[in-house]
């Protein structure tokens, strides 16, 4: 069960400016924090910051949406500057699944050329895909180098995606 709105405010302080949480009350009697203790650690796995309350994890940036509004997250919470740590209020935003992935910032690991948008050919050169919203994928070319492939991609998904915040 979800924690109520008085209870999320009374143990902990939130900083909208900052996006940090801090303890109001001691958490856990006999565990070292105590009020004014920063309240959370980053999981190294995902990158995110977590913080225990009543036993159970939350992802302080829903936590932050819930203490300032007073309402659970719709959907999703999406880092507008794409830093998953930066929980500051301004950067937050509720949205769709669609959206936030919409405003991906880097190429996944597993990306040879690790530019977004830009994978190589069997030729040697380099094609860019994007997918608007609600479409099939769409070829952008085939180009000389990542670079411009990846910059060929940046410029569609300026125009495509509206969750983008390049």
């Amino acid at each position: 069960m979800l924690p109520t709105h008085e209870a999320v405010k009374a143990a902990l302080h939130y900083n909208e400016e900052t996006g940090v949480f801090t303890w109001k009350v001691r958490p856990n009697p006999r565990g070292p924090q105590k009020p004014g203790d920063v309240a959370g650690c980053t999981d190294k796995r995902c990158g995110y910051v977590l913080i225990r309350l009543a036993r159970r994890l939350y992802l302080a940036h829903r936590l932050a949406w819930f203490y300032v509004t007073g309402e659970w997250p719709k959907d999703q919470i999406d880092h507008r500057d794409g830093n998953k740590g930066n929980n500051a209020f301004g950067n937050l935003r509720d949205v769709t699944n669609q959206v936030n992935g919409q405003n991906l910032r880097t190429a996944k690991r597993s990306s040879l050329t690790r530019l977004l948008g830009a994978s190589k050919t069997e030729n040697g050169r380099f094609r860019a895909y994007i997918t608007p919203p609600n479409r099939k994928t769409m070829a952008l070319g085939t180009f000389d180098t990542a670079e411009e492939a990846h910059n060929a991609y940046i410029q569609a998904k300026r125009q495509l995606h509206e969750g983008n915040t390049l």
